[in-house]
């Protein structure tokens, strides 16, 4: 059950950078992209834009991320991994970059972005609450 005191995302508004963490980094993301999940988990599973998302991802192909000001390198991972969930005092709740996520899979006209981490081990580690959805606005 999600908490109507939490908001949808914790962004900087309208596309503004967001307050990542020390180690995470900004990705862009167009729709049309591969979820998986299970055991509290989501995967994402996306193509590298060929160049860099610029302006809030207005660049980026259909099913694909990128970094604001360059592209992933062949080295870096093309998967998004998270939890579903959050655990508060009064019990789980949806979290909220998961949620922006879900309602960008499907639509090539949608773009949000969202808080990184590589871990080094093959995945994009999300950091939880910081997403947000740049187009469309709902």
């Amino acid at each position: 059950m999600m908490s109507a005191s939490l908001p949808l995302s914790a962004a900087g508004a309208g596309g503004l950078p967001l307050p990542c963490g020390a180690d995470y980094s900004q990705l862009y993301c167009r729709g049309q992209l591969a979820l998986d999940t299970g055991s509290g988990e989501y995967i994402v599973s996306f193509s590298k834009n060929a160049i860099g998302a610029g302006t809030m991802g207005r660049t980026l192909a259909a099913g694909s991320c990128a970094f604001s000001d360059r592209p992933l390198t062949s080295d870096e991972p093309s998967q998004i991994v998270g939890g579903q969930f959050i655990q508060t005092r009064s019990g789980d709740i949806l979290d909220p970059a998961y949620s922006a996520i879900r309602q960008c899979l499907a639509s090539q006209s949608c773009v949000f972005d969202v808080c990184v981490e590589n871990d080094d081990a093959g995945d994009l580690l999300a950091e939880p609450y910081l997403s947000e959805i740049l187009f469309p606005r709902f």
